[in-house]
């Protein structure tokens, strides 16, 4: 089974909890999608953790808690991906997959990396476009902000 988590909802839904702005609709949604309030102190407590900065490792944490919790005593395992729109950039959501099978897991790492490579290559060729129309400035903004190696972020597995 694959499952598309919101990273965007849980980032909103968080600011708007730490700012007691239950009336927008967010933390209601985020309620929902969650199956409870749970979600709301594994958010407030990686956002603490980061020192207050940012909400991205709280969507991280939130999606693999509710990982767990989809697969608590089932027999499943999981797999957290993210998915970003560019490399450097947060994710949007995060791929869930569930599988029964160990041999699942290789389907999904195999398949995720075929993905990435590929759209890697699309990456390479927008940047180069730009640099072939944009001018010094941008060339140099683009160079300063491609990373030298690609980052990783973890997957976890449970099962």
């Amino acid at each position: 089974m694959l499952l598309n988590f919101s990273a965007d909802l849980i980032r909103r839904a968080g600011g708007q909890l730490k700012k007691c702005q239950l009336d927008l609709g967010g933390v209601a949604k985020a309620d929902a999608v969650c199956g409870g309030e749970w979600w709301r102190d594994v958010a407030l407590r990686s956002h603490e953790a980061s020192g207050g900065r940012d909400w991205a490792s709280a969507a991280e944490d939130v999606a693999i808690e509710y990982a767990k919790r989809l697969t608590e005593g089932t027999g499943y395992g999981f797999v957290v991906a993210p998915v970003r729109r560019q490399v450097h950039h947060q994710p949007v959501y995060y791929l869930i997959f569930l599988t029964q099978d160990p041999h699942g897991f290789w389907v999904f790492g195999d398949a995720g990396a075929k993905a990435r490579e590929r759209w890697i290559k699309f990456l390479g060729r927008i940047q180069m476009n730009h640099r072939r129309h944009c001018g010094t400035r941008w060339q140099t903004s683009l160079r300063e902000n491609t990373p030298k190696r690609l980052p990783t972020s973890p997957i976890t597995c449970d099962g």
